[in-house]
């Protein structure tokens, strides 16, 4: 495959020899997502989400950005997604898998849906994949109080501070990756000097407020207090992410 249709098709393109494919959009790689990719060996995706491509001005932000979705998933590969592909009918849509990525299997959720209009369902891969010999697998909801465990749901909860159910949904705790950026240092004038965090704009923050969590440097792991907020004692309105790491000394 040449460098120009890698860069035409993936923002991601594979890097690694594919056998297995968990095919999705895999936002939060949540427990229902770790359900559908336990067994494989590449995360297949699209970038950007297909929901702000279609409505651009939608305010979705990521629960896992791309560059997070690679800290989590050992071969992650992404699809660009745009006109072209939106207009892909299912089966071409398949075509084009097949032959970029050559995969043995497919598993998708149970509520995938692909190509133009998302016309292409659970029966039209199954029915192609026995012409293709490809194996499909289509995997049962994982659910939660009898519930579909959804990307949806946990962002709901983020927005709402819930972060105790958020990291129960996704089986994991939140993360916040960002570059720490110098601040105005009024926490170290006060005693509790702070890591001030920039995230990409596109990243889902939650609900003002003051968190417990912990913070890796250099491969150690702190204790910490994480407050999300603006700060309007020294009149600034934007939103600031600020860690104090308990125990740690030096920058």
């Amino acid at each position: 495959m040449s460098n120009s249709m890698n860069n035409a098709l993936f923002v991601c393109p594979p890097s690694q020899p594919i056998h297995v494919i968990g095919m999705g959009v895999f936002d939060g790689i949540h427990r229902g997502h770790q359900h559908v990719l336990e067994s494989c060996d590449t995360l297949l995706t699209f970038e950007p989400h297909p929901q702000k491509f279609f409505k651009p001005s939608c305010q979705l932000h990521y629960l896992t950005p791309i560059e997070e979705k690679k800290t989590l998933f050992n071969h992650v590969v992404a699809l660009r997604f745009d006109t072209n592909m939106a207009q892909l009918s299912p089966l071409s849509f398949l075509e084009l898998i097949k032959a970029q990525l050559s995969p043995q299997k497919i598993i998708v959720g149970y509520d995938f849906k692909f190509g133009k209009q998302k016309q292409g369902t659970s029966d039209a891969l199954l029915s192609w994949g026995k012409s293709a010999h490809v194996d499909i697998l289509i995997k049962e909801p994982y659910l939660d109080n009898n519930r579909p465990v959804k990307s949806s749901t946990i962002r709901t909860c983020i927005e709402n501070g819930d972060m105790e159910r958020a990291n129960y949904l996704l089986g994991r705790p939140y993360t916040l990756i960002g570059k720490v950026v110098a601040g105005d240092q009024r926490g170290r004038q006060l005693g509790y000097p702070t890591a001030n965090l920039v995230l990409p704009e596109e990243k889902l923050v939650p609900k003002q407020g003051v968190y417990y969590g912990s913070t890796m440097v250099s491969g150690n792991l702190y204790r910490c207090g994480v407050s999300i907020g603006t700060q309007p004692t020294f009149n600034t309105q934007k939103t600031m992410i600020e860690a104090h790491l308990i125990g740690f000394k030096g920058e």
